[in-house]
Formats: C-alpha cells, structure tokens, sequence
C-alpha cells in the first residue's frame, strides 16, 4: 500500500510539473539561448542541492544536534576545532550530491534512544521538504512576477528558474524515495528510523565515524551495540542476510577486532560460523560482502586454526580476482595477518586505508581511519 501510494505521488507530481511547464512556456514572448540556461541549469541546481542539505543540517541544528560537516558538489563545509571553514574537495562520491555529518557524541543508552532516534528521523525528512518547499516557493515567484512584470525578461529568466528548480526538486523527491539492497533514499530511512530498532541503532552506531572524538562516541553507545546484537540474532535466526546485517556484523566485528571490545560479540561469532561454512549467504554483489568477507579472517584463525584460514584466504583471492582499490587494501591486510606477506608500511600510513567506496568523503574524518589503525598496530611489529 505504501508502496502504490508512493508510485501515485510520483505520477500526480509528475503530472503537474508537465502541465505547469506547458502553461508556463505558452506564456512566453521567445526564450533564452542554451548559452544562458546551461550555466543557469547548473547554478539552480547547485542551489537546489545547497537548500536540500540545508534542510537536514537545520533540522539537526533546531534540536540540539551538532554537525561536523557537509558536502555539496565539490564544497566541504567542516567544522575543525569548532570554526568552520569551507574546502573546495573534489570527489567522484558527492560531485553530483550532497550529504551532512551530524556530530552528536552521547550518551544514546536506553532512556534517550527514542528521542535521539526521532531527532535523527525529523533531520533525514527535512531535506525532501526543503526541496519541496523550495518547488513551491518558485512557481509561486513565477505566478507573481507574471502577474506583475508580463512579457518581460524577469518573467522569462523566473519561468525557466522556477522549471529548473521544479524539475530538480522531483528529481531529488524521486531519488529520496528510492530504496533496494545497496542504497537508501530520504522516505524509506526517515521510515526504517522511527520504526526499526535495529536500523536506528545502526545508523546511530556507525555515526561514530565522523564524530569529532570517534572514541568517546563508541564508549557512550553501549547500549546501540546490545540492540545491535539482537537485531543480528533475529536476523540469522530469519535468515535475513542483506545490506544492514552485513553492516551491522561488520561494526561489531570491527569494535573488537580494535580493540574497544575484548571478547568478541557472541552474534558476530554465531554470524562468522555462518557466513564461513556457507558461503552462498555473502551477496557478492553488494561491496560490504565483499568487505566483511576479508574482514571474518581473524575470527575463522581463532575458531578453525590458522591452516583453515590460509585455506579461507586463498579461496577469497580465487573468488575475488578484480579487486579495487578498497578489496586490494583488505587483500593486503589479511596477508600480513597471516603471515604471508609483509605490508607493514601501507598497513600503518592512514593516507593508504581504504575500508569503503565512500572513502572520497570519509576520510576527511578521523574515526574513518580509527578501527583499522588500532587493528594494524596490533599485528604490524615495526623494528
């Protein structure tokens, strides 16, 4: 029903962002050449973005809720030693987008869990109603200045504005409602947030990444690791291994393979068990399988002896002849794990960590680099 409701939404959009561009064009006295409105396109465009992320950012400001950054296009807005200052960061990730880093440290434990949560939900639906707002307040102008100023430039220049920024604006909505096994629009996460535990508390869990005290962050979030736990439990119980179980298995893993946690989560055990003498269960298509795959290594030594995990090892290598830049790090890492080869400089210079495909954006931010670091210290003997 959500989904068929969704789908009319769209189309009634649709429907009249057509017929008031029609109405809109007949009214005109001749256009603009494509000299003008390329330049124009991309300027409302970038504008466009800019009021989307505004939308989460204020959103996250109004309720207490610090941010440590955002990134529109090539713009990064980050908050360093509490100035903001803006870069100019090309990347291939937000070169058409746009994202906020909210920097919220703590404590989430089980009284504020919900409120934290509905915070983080109104942040996340703020953007698609930026975005829809901005439509509106645009053929609103373009009425007025019609009204007004007739046969005109300005009524030429505020119909095509107000077109592009219509278009934009459905495209961003259109965008912010998609959803399947490797990506998540506005809609369905501002759904997942206030419904799903076990999504919320992932969301929450793996924000320690850009915090500004990426350590701190992780000690106040015992409580999301517990809710994560279940939710990993119940999810192998249901078989259900998709995006958010591979992510979830992957942040507890990581905490102890970092050493925040000494005994290794009992669901990330039961989940490695699984995955290792299963391995139809690792859906190769989506990067983070591929990731936690290389990941489980230390856990298959420890569980099945270190001959069983050469053996893990070496069929990962077959599984995966093309690796990018994020497989060949993981490659590199669990070679030297095992002994089998020596990559101790790379292991241990942050510039050449590369656990993500987000990896453009995310590592302007220490705790990015944070797990794997402490990890490689662990097993990388400098002389």
């Amino acid at each position: 029903m959500y989904r068929l409701g969704k789908t009319l939404l769209l189309v009634a959009v649709g429907g009249v962002l057509g017929y008031l561009t029609y109405y809109g064009h007949s009214l005109m006295p001749h256009g603009l050449s494509w000299r003008v409105l390329v330049p124009l396109f991309f300027i409302v465009y970038f504008v466009a973005l800019f009021v989307h992320e505004m939308g989460h950012f204020l959103a996250f400001y109004f309720q207490g809720i610090p941010c440590r950054g955002i990134f529109v296009f090539f713009l990064f807005f980050i908050k360093r030693k509490n100035k903001w200052r803006l870069e100019i960061r090309w990347n291939i990730v937000t070169f058409f987008g746009g994202v906020v880093f909210p920097d919220y440290e703590g404590p989430i434990d089980e009284q504020n869990f919900n409120r934290v949560r509905k915070a983080f939900a109104r942040a996340i639906i703020f953007g698609p109603i930026a975005s829809i707002l901005l439509a509106v307040m645009a053929v609103g102008t373009f009425l007025a200045v019609t009204a007004y100023f007739p046969g005109g430039m300005a009524q030429i220049l505020s119909f095509y504005v107000s077109a592009f920024v219509m278009f934009i604006a459905f495209f961003i909505v259109l965008l912010s409602s998609f959803e399947n096994e490797a990506a998540i629009g506005d809609f369905p996460a501002y759904r997942y947030v206030r419904k799903n535990d076990f999504f919320a508390a992932l969301q929450l869990y793996q924000s320690y990444i850009y915090a500004s005290n990426p350590g701190r962050y992780r000690e106040n979030t015992r409580y999301l690791a517990s809710v994560l736990d279940r939710g990993i439990e119940d999810r192998l119980e249901n078989m259900q291994y998709g995006l958010f179980t591979y992510e979830a298995v992957h942040q507890r893993l990581m905490s102890h393979l970092s050493g925040d946690e000494e005994t290794l989560p009992q669901s990330v055990e039961r989940a490695v068990k699984a995955l290792y003498t299963n391995r139809v269960l690792f859906r190769e298509r989506l990067e983070i399988a591929k990731v936690l795959s290389f990941r489980i290594v230390p856990v298959v030594k420890a569980l099945y002896g270190e001959s069983t995990a050469i053996d893990y090892y070496q069929s990962l290598l077959e599984r995966f002849p093309k690796r990018d830049s994020v497989l060949e790090y993981m490659r590199k890492q669990q070679a030297h794990y095992l002994g089998l080869e020596k990559h101790g400089e790379t292991l241990l210079d942050k510039e050449k960590v590369r656990t993500s495909m987000l990896h453009p954006v995310l590592k302007f931010f220490e705790g990015y680099y944070r797990d794997d670091l402490k990890f490689n210290r662990s097993f990388v003997h400098t002389s």
